[in-house]
């Protein structure tokens, strides 16, 4: 924003080119995923009794994906206390004020789920003021996640290509808790806290015959 000789506000003549450049401001810094499938050592002997452990421990599959990033960055916004909205504060009906960061805010992704950054680095907006909070001030928490399944394949008749499949399949199978959003409003009793979580642990068994 710029002001002329006569003290009206108005957008500077590069805004279009700001406007591309930020657009995708809030896309994920690192993203990460990987997958593995490992076929579990079987148990080859003659010997009765390993024959027999074979019949169970043996044709079984391990796989998994791994998926982990950096968070989501966060606005920081404030709520109108009174009827006169942007003109009560910047004198514009155009022009909305921002919040003031007035502190280092800090890492955006602390232990203390009641409070992941240093909330007293902000303060609402003063009379008269812009602020000087741009977009995606706060980075958010990171997250982890395992999708793993276990599978085997039991061949029931050779001859007519009947086999059976187990399946036991876990999304989040460390049962890790990952944030999934935050409090970001200046003026809210929440200010700073985690307000949701993503889903816990699922699990799924399965048997499938194939014939």
């Amino acid at each position: 924003l710029e002001h002329d000789a006569n003290g009206l506000v108005h957008f500077r003549a590069d805004q279009a080119e700001a406007d591309e450049l930020l657009k995708q401001g809030n896309l994920r810094r690192h993203v990460f995923k990987g997958n593995f499938v490992w076929d579990l050592p079987d148990v080859k002997s003659s010997q009765t009794i390993l024959r027999a452990i074979g019949l169970v421990v043996n044709d079984w599959q391990l796989s998994g994906v791994f998926t982990g990033g950096s968070g989501d960055r966060y606005s920081v916004g404030f709520g109108y206390q009174n009827g006169g909205g942007n003109v009560s504060l910047t004198g514009s009906n155009s022009f909305g004020a921002r919040v003031r960061i007035i502190g280092d805010p800090g890492s955006g992704c602390s232990d203390n789920q009641y409070k992941q950054f240093n909330t007293a680095a902000f303060a609402v907006p003063a009379a008269g003021l812009f602020g000087n909070a741009g977009r995606n001030t706060i980075p958010g928490p990171p997250s982890i996640n395992f999708d793993m399944s276990l599978d085997r394949l039991i061949p029931i008749s050779r001859d007519k290509n009947i086999t059976a499949n187990v399946r036991l399949a876990t999304s989040n199978t460390f049962n890790i808790v990952n944030y999934s959003g935050l409090s970001t409003t200046v003026n809210s009793n929440t200010f700073g806290r985690v307000t949701g979580v993503g889903s816990m642990r699922t699990m799924t068994l399965s048997l499938r015959l194939r014939f």
